[in-house]
């Protein structure tokens, strides 16, 4: 499954190799960034795809607000009449939305959800989803585990593309601090930012230490195959039609067993490049790899080397070629920063021309001629020069209008009268009905013809206004002529189908309207908020206790089923400490869910992770979630419900206070050891500390467990 951020992306995954694409609407998408699709595109690159036997999968992988609920509705209207084959949602309050009211549409779980194991696997399966996208952070083993224990749903891996440096959908960092959510689609990438360590003794030292390696699976992508894993994802939205184009060709010839070149694909982009956790990372019976995910010298595009510098010659460096090059290739020099040694910084520049070793000029050579080009800034002999673009790497623009777009099919019943035609439709997906009668000319025919094939041919035709045609009809003859013995003039016909369709246009615009309202308003529950869980800051992961109940916030972070069995030590030690109080834990993760329906003298909260930012997540969780006393509301929004109608959910609510300070990053690597590149072997489980500075921000970074937890430090 190839990315697509917009039109041209899309045509060229689906092209070169691709057996899906997944792609995001102007609204709820979490590359907010991209140019993305109107749904007339989607519509033209759905039936493109299906026409090709290949799939499209829209992304509406966004945190919804309560205020939302209306347009997020009405919009669903017009996505179930657009042919894709799943939704990809993050969230849960989005899909039981879907779930009630759209029931057509497949239900597939963002990567943003965090599923760590089976549990979480099994809770999205029981609330209708059909395909599940694991967590980036899982290794080939887990993965393993989860398609064994749960062998009757879709999986899907990401295999290629950018990492986050945060576990999928746990990332703070921008909604806290920049105020633009990753988990809305803005993602301001404070992991790509410099940084410098300000704790140790001396001057500390500088990196990107939050940049993660791009993540390529490569080869490792058969081993996904023979364990049964049914579709594998590539990230990328945000990139170039020829990334989707050359990655999509790239990963088609390695599961046909074809031979392929890589450096086209990391011409188009790449950073450093690392098989992640589904790879060789967590493998410590193999000291001999370099598993560390973090770069921390430079966090761009490298693209793939070009040559090596040999000599200069008056303006221009002598290179021996590593790889073809041309005239008007884009190339880059990676040099140490003069004030931050061991740091790289990019010197882009374009070949304006090219000479061969006897100074003759040249447009084009080959891998290990030496040739000179014109460089500005000061090289030296042994520099490594890349080719970051080709001169011709631009794909053909394709005209989207093109393409004809697809259409949702229904039948329509035309009754045949004495003086009149009479019409009916409907979608009975989306509760829509409409009827409509023409005035017009009924007579008996001179030559027999059935009037079904005439009525056929008069109303069985697109309008481009329209989302949906008939594509078949049922006719109803009380007219006073045979069947084939009816005649209507074609004039007539025309005229009548002209007015249908404007009354369908018509009709169509006023049940989606009235429908999304209705359906917004019995969404919503009366009430207020309700302060009655204690202020989040106080309640520690060892637990807070009150007059008469202990709170115990269980970990967002649930990779183990070994985890529970740690859970239910904890919880028997705070019975024996504190007899007689009543115990309630705060649910983190979906994959506790399962684990807490079994617990039979427990209450629970719905704790800040899980993200309750609208009415229909709180109202599922409290069908799940038996004695749930409450939830805290969604910690990233400044904005507040307060509008009467939207302030309860069907269970009480409270904000967060601001004196909580959550870790803006939980990431499955070791700060410790893949930024700081510090050995394992002296570690034996211990904790460590760091501090930072981030542009005039302080972070303090907690290593323990093999984990990393990343806090912005308060004054």
């Amino acid at each position: 499954m190839a990315p697509a951020g917009d039109f041209q992306s899309a045509y060229q995954a689906l092209t070169h190799g691709a057996d899906a694409v997944y792609l995001g609407l102007q609204e709820f998408s979490a590359r907010k960034a991209a140019k993305n699709f109107s749904l007339d595109e989607v519509r033209r690159i759905v039936q493109f795809a299906h026409e090709r036997g290949q799939a499209v999968y829209l992304a509406m992988n966004t945190l919804v607000k309560e205020a939302e609920l209306t347009p997020l509705i009405e919009l669903l209207h017009h996505v179930s009449l657009l042919g894709t084959d799943g939704i990809i949602v993050q969230d849960l309050g989005l899909a039981r939305v879907i779930k009630d009211h759209f029931p057509s549409l497949k239900l597939h779980g963002s990567t943003q959800i965090a599923v760590h194991n089976a549990s979480g696997v099994r809770f999205l399966q029981g609330i209708g989803f059909t395909r599940v996208v694991l967590a980036r952070e899982l290794t080939m083993q887990e993965i393993s585990s989860i398609r064994e224990e749960c062998p009757d749903v879709e999986l899907k891996i990401f295999i290629h593309g950018a990492l986050c440096y945060s576990i999928s959908g746990m990332c703070l960092a921008s909604g806290m601090i920049l105020g633009r959510s990753g988990n809305r689609g803005a993602c301001g990438q404070i992991c790509r930012t410099f940084s410098e360590v300000s704790s140790l003794d001396g001057a500390g030292p500088y990196g990107y230490f939050f940049s993660m390696k791009d993540l390529s699976l490569n080869e490792r992508v058969r081993e996904l195959q023979e364990i049964g894993i049914d579709s594998l994802k590539i990230e990328g939205r945000m990139k170039s039609p020829s990334y989707t184009a050359e990655v999509s060709e790239m990963y088609r010839a390695i599961l046909d067993g074809k031979k392929y070149d890589p450096d086209r694909a990391d011409l188009a982009f790449s950073r450093v490049s690392a098989a992640g956790w589904a790879g060789e990372y967590h493998r410590p019976d193999r000291a001999d790899l370099d598993t560390s995910l973090v770069n921390p010298t430079f966090s761009g595009h490298t693209g793939i080397e070009a040559g090596v510098i040999t000599g200069r010659d008056r303006g221009a460096a002598v290179i021996r070629t590593s790889c073809p090059l041309a005239v008007r290739d884009g190339v880059q020099l990676l040099k140490d920063d003069t004030n931050l040694p061991g740091i790289q910084k990019a010197i882009p520049f374009s070949i304006s021309s090219m000479k061969d070793r006897k100074g003759r000029p040249i447009t084009s050579c080959r891998k290990g001629d030496i040739i000179s080009i014109p460089v500005s800034e000061p090289v030296t002999i042994g520099e490594t020069l890349y080719k970051i673009s080709g001169h011709d790497s631009d794909m053909k623009l394709v005209n989207p209008l093109s393409v004809s777009p697809y259409s949702y099919p229904v039948t329509t019943e035309i009754t045949i009268g004495t003086d009149r035609l009479s019409l009916r439709t409907g979608i009975p997906a989306i509760e829509f009905e409409c009827s409509h009668e023409v005035s017009l000319l009924i007579d008996e025919a001179k030559a027999p013809r059935p009037v079904g094939g005439i009525l056929d041919q008069a109303f069985c035709v697109s309008d481009p206004q329209l989302p949906f045609h008939t594509e078949s009809i049922t006719v109803v003859n009380d007219s006073t002529y045979p069947d084939d013995g009816i005649f209507i003039p074609p004039k007539q016909l025309k005229q009548a189908r002209r007015e249908w369709h404007v009354r369908l246009k018509e009709q169509f615009d006023i049940h989606v309207r009235e429908r999304s309202a209705v359906l917004a308003a019995e969404c919503r529950q009366d009430g207020r908020f309700v302060s009655e869980l204690p202020k989040r800051s106080l309640v520690t992961a060892e637990g807070y206790v009150t007059d008469d109940s202990v709170y115990l916030p269980l970990s967002p972070v649930q990779f183990s089923e070994l985890d529970f069995t740690r859970i239910d030590r904890k919880l028997e030690r705070l019975r024996t400490t504190y007899p007689g109080k009543s115990v309630i834990v705060g649910i983190s993760n979906i994959g506790q869910v399962e684990w807490y329906t079994r617990q039979d003298s427990i209450s629970c909260f719905i704790d800040y992770h899980l993200y309750c930012a609208n009415s229909q997540t709180a109202v599922l969780f409290s069908g799940q979630l038996h004695d749930c006393i409450g939830a805290y509301y969604w910690i990233e929004d400044r904005d507040r419900p307060v509008q009467p109608g939207y302030d309860s959910w069907g269970i009480p609510l409270s904000y967060i206070d601001t004196n909580f300070n959550p870790p803006i990053f939980i990431t499955r690597t070791c700060f410790r050891k893949d930024s700081l590149d510090q050995s394992c072997s002296t570690c034996r489980g211990r904790s460590y500390d760091y501090e930072l500075e981030q542009k005039g921000r302080d972070f303090h970074v907690e290593v323990r467990d093999c984990m990393s937890y990343v806090y912005v430090k308060k004054p």
